[in-house]
Order: C-alpha cells, then structure tokens, then sequence
C-alpha cells in the first residue's frame, strides 16, 4: 500500500483564531440552540465539566506539563479544547491542531507553522522532505527563549508511534532546560491502551495530569437543555415534559452531542426566537421512532450512541437545506385540526430511499472502485481508506485541493469522513461544483449541497500504482520515478528533450508548466498536488 499525505494540513483552530470558520461552509443561518458545532460560547459549565476544566488547567499551567483528556464520542473534548485555549494569553505562542492523523514530520511542521515560526513552502524548499533538516532543531531555539508555549492537540488518538515519540522528544528538551511548554492531548479512551507500551509508555511518563469526560445524569441533561434554549432564545419559556426527558436521556445516554442531534430534529424548522417552547413526550418518542426506521435492525448498535456516527448529522444537513416553515411555539406531536407537514425526517428518508434505489444500493466509494476494474464487497463500506488502499492495492493521496484544480484534474476524489463541513461514517463522493456551491455524495443519505468556501478541499484520491506515486514524500525522487515523470511531459509536448532520469533545467520548467496549467504553485516541486496533474495527464482525463 502506498499512502501519501500532503505535506502540511490546516491546523489553526478557527474558534482560537480569525481563519475562516467552518461554520461558514454553510448557507448563512441564524444561531440554533443545537448546533453539533463545538461552540465555548454554549459550554454547560456542570460541576463534573468545571471539576474536569480544573483540573487540566492545572496541570497545563504546570512546566514542562503535559495533560491528557479522555472521554467517549461527542462528550465535549473539542468544546473543552477551545475553551481552554480561550485563556491562554494573546502574547503567548500556541498551536491548536485538530488533525492529528498525520506523520511525524507533518505534526512537526504543523506546529512550527502554528507558532509562527516556518513557513512549509521555505522548509520545503530547504529540504525537509529529504530529512536534511531536523524540524526538532528548529523547535528547540525557540523554547530557550523561557516563553509560555502552548500546543493542544484533539483527537489524539490517531496519533502514530512516530508522532508519540516526537512529542515525547518535544517535552524532553523542554524539561532539560525547564522551559514554560504545556501540552493539551484529547483523545478517545482507546488511546489509553496505547499508553501501556511503548512509545507511548515514555509520554505517559511526563503526564502531570489525567481526567476523563462523564455523560450527563438526567438531572444534567435537563439542565443542559434549558441551558443552551435559554443562551439563544433567552426570553422564551421552556416546558419539558417529565416523559420528554426520560426519552431523551435514555436514547443519547448522556452524550452531549447526541443531545443536541436530537434536540435538533425535535425543533425542526424553528429557526427564530417562538413565544414559547414546549417539549412533549410524544414528540420526542416519534422523533426517535422516525430516526430507527431509517436504520435498519442491521445496522444499528445495542447502543443508542450509534447516533453520533454520522447517519442523523447528515440527514440534519440535507434538512437545512430544505426549505423551513414558520416558526412553530410549542414543539408537540401531530397537530389536531390539520394535516400535518410529512416529518423531516421521513422526507429525507424518500429522498434517500430514491437516490439508494438509483444507484442499485452500490455505495459512491465502491462505484468508483468498480468503474476502475476493482472488485468490491459490502465490507469496503465499513473500511477506512488506508484498509481499502492495502486491500486493493491502490495508491491512496490525501491533500488539499483548490476547486478549479479538482475540475481540471477529472479525477474522482473524495471528503474523507474526517472533514470539517458535515459528520458521516462514509468517504463523500464530490460530484460537482462551482465557486459557489459543491455538491456530494453519500450511499444513505443522498446528496448533500454545501455553499463552497474560499480555501482548497481536503480530499483523498485512490489511485491506480504508477511509478512516481507516494514515491517523493521521504526519499526524494529517484531516478525511475524522475524518468516516469518526464515520459508523461514529454509526451504531452510540455518536455522537449528525451527523458533521461535526470531532473535538470529543462525537467523543472516543464515542471512548473503542469503547475500553471493545473492552478497549482510553480514550484517545480512534485508533490501531492503535482503527482495528480500528472496522474490525470497520464489518463487522458
């Protein structure tokens, strides 16, 4: 399996910082009391969250500190991230970065960016990739100045063996001089196991403190109901039927984000402040009703926490988009008098069902693999992309893409599940798009349409094998993956001398050429971006 990241993703947190959100992905709406946004102004400051909040500002204020938060699935990491990345200092260095599914070296340069103190075009130009030279060293300098420095990292969980060791190493040199560095780490339970060997044993060793994320108790799921109805709507008053809470403390077992996904449907298209809300049993029982009949037995776990994996979220997207109705005062069951509007969610699931049935129930990821001659099974669903690279042996590149590059590559590509524009457990099929809005894909949920922002897409592209795929990322190029490169410019009239292996003048101003074609940075550097345009020469697309 050949897997290529880009070499830097976006990393600043956009609630720290004035990078474009992206909330503003979305068409503009007015602020809902549900949103599945992380968001610090609607933190519910519980007495179990301030206990956790303590304590792990403590033990980053500590030097060097190293923190870790643990808790399950939508239990508030991110919210409590940004919350705590709120009070450090304006003065003060930090780096927040949300994707930490990268390498060692990307985890690195993601910081050093963070903190202001590289730029990944001059490292790059400098050699990195070729490891001449150590970003650490780079880092180390900066930390002598005695500076608070502040990095917080979420989802750490995917944190590799490598990237454990580097931050292990960060915080070694930082205690050999004593310098003020505090480390955030988020992650899901699981990443505990991984702290039990090495290298992940060595960072344990410079935690100075732990804390885990509970569910809410239902006294607290009620509190946390009224708290965020009454942060938005802070003059309406709100009724919670006993029965009402009951339902929904059962079926979200205390998860925050669970709360709020069913919250959201309860309320349906209320999007301004009513006269008054009033929650009812019995909506709140055909909600969750309406929610399991789009999930057959098949598919859904013991646990109602099967919820945050993505199906509701975007099914909740695809309803935002539907044209809204008047605001409604009480949020009951079924109107007496009138017909009632055919519920949200079953209008989803005709428009599901329609797009399920034109497909011939083949998911986007497996018609893809099939138009390019790859067996598939029901089981690629469940896979990862780096699972299908290895199966199929496919080449797998993920980075960041400007749209006009997407449409003049013809590639297809995918939003990978870890995407910061909508939640889902499937790779979203790009379908189409302008400068104002993309269109996607998803097996179960239809398409999805998102107004574009203006920044590139992070996709990811399974590729057929060719020589200079995945092959420049570490080593550098060699000189059957220089020759395969020049065959395809030479071939394309881009190239006039005859390829040779060598990458000299006449190679990098044809280089540069593909570059300009494809809306790219003429560099003369092949990366990510530069093995697509190439890919897509290659394949007449």
């Amino acid at each position: 399996m050949s897997v290529l990241n880009e070499t830097v993703f976006p990393s600043r947190d956009p609630a720290v910082n004035d990078s474009i959100s992206p909330a503003s992905s979305f068409p503009a709406r007015p602020p809902r009391p549900f949103s599945p946004t992380p968001d610090p102004d609607l933190v519910f400051l519980h007495s179990r969250y301030e206990e956790v909040r303590g304590r792990t500002w403590h033990g980053l204020t500590r030097s060097p500190g190293c923190v870790l938060v643990t808790g399950e699935v939508g239990t508030g990491k991110t919210t409590l991230l940004r919350d705590l990345a709120r009070r450090i200092p304006d003065s003060d260095p930090s780096a927040v970065i949300l994707n930490s599914g990268l390498s060692a070296d990307e985890l690195l340069l993601a910081i050093l960016e963070d903190l202001g103190m590289a730029d990944s075009s001059e490292l790059l130009r400098l050699g990195i990739e070729k490891n001449e030279i150590p970003l650490l060293s780079r880092l180390t300098p900066f930390l002598r100045r005695g500076r608070d420095v502040w990095i917080l990292i979420d989802e750490a969980q995917h944190l590799d063996a490598e990237s454990l060791v580097t931050i292990t190493n960060i915080l070694r040199e930082a205690k050999s001089f004593a310098a003020p560095l505090h480390i955030g780490l988020f992650a899901q339970p699981e990443f505990e196991s991984a702290l039990e060997r090495s290298p992940g044993a060595e960072l344990k060793a410079f935690f100075t403190a732990t804390a885990f994320l509970t569910p809410l108790d239902p006294d607290e799921t009620k509190d946390y109901i009224h708290h965020r109805l009454h942060k938005i709507w802070p003059r309406t008053p709100v009724v919670l039927d006993p029965g009402a809470l009951k339902r929904i403390h059962a079926f979200s077992e205390g998860i925050p984000r669970i709360i709020n996904l069913l919250c959201e449907e309860i309320l349906g298209a209320l999007t301004t402040e009513p006269n008054e809300i009033h929650i009812t049993e019995q909506r709140v029982r055909e909600t969750i009703e309406q929610y399991n009949a789009l999930n057959p037995p098949s598919r859904k776990r013991a646990s109602s926490a099967h919820l945050l994996l993505g199906s509701v979220a975007a099914l909740l997207l695809l309803l935002l988009l539907l044209p809204h109705s008047k605001p409604n005062a009480i949020i009951e069951g079924a109107a007496s008098g009138s017909s009632p509007v055919p519920p949200p969610l079953a209008r989803a699931s005709v428009l599901s069902s329609e797009i399920e049935r034109e497909i011939e129930t083949l998911s986007p990821l497996r018609r893809v693999l099939e138009a390019e001659g790859v067996p598939t099974s029901k089981a690629d669903d469940k896979r990862s992309l780096e699972e299908i690279a290895a199966r199929t042996r496919l080449t797998l590149i993920r980075a960041r893409v400007p749209f006009k590059t997407f449409r003049k590559l013809g590639i297809p590509a995918f939003l990978p599940p870890e995407n910061p524009f909508f939640a889902t457990r499937e790779p979203a099929l790009l379908l189409s798009g302008d400068e104002k809005q993309w269109t996607f894909d998803l097996s179960h949920h239809g398409r999805i349409v998102l107004r574009a922002p203006h920044r590139p897409l992070p996709l990811a592209f399974l590729l057929q094998p060719r020589p200079y795929l995945g092959r420049t990322k570490k080593k550098g190029m060699k000189g059957e993956d220089i020759r395969a490169v020049q065959e395809i410019l030479f071939t394309q009239g881009l190239l006039l001398a005859e390829p040779n292996g060598y990458f000299g003048p006449e190679t990098l101003d044809a280089v540069i050429s593909l570059q300009k074609q494809y809306g790219l940075k003429p560099d003369g550097i092949v990366g990510p971006l530069t093995q697509l345009a190439l890919y897509s020469l290659e394949s007449g697309r």
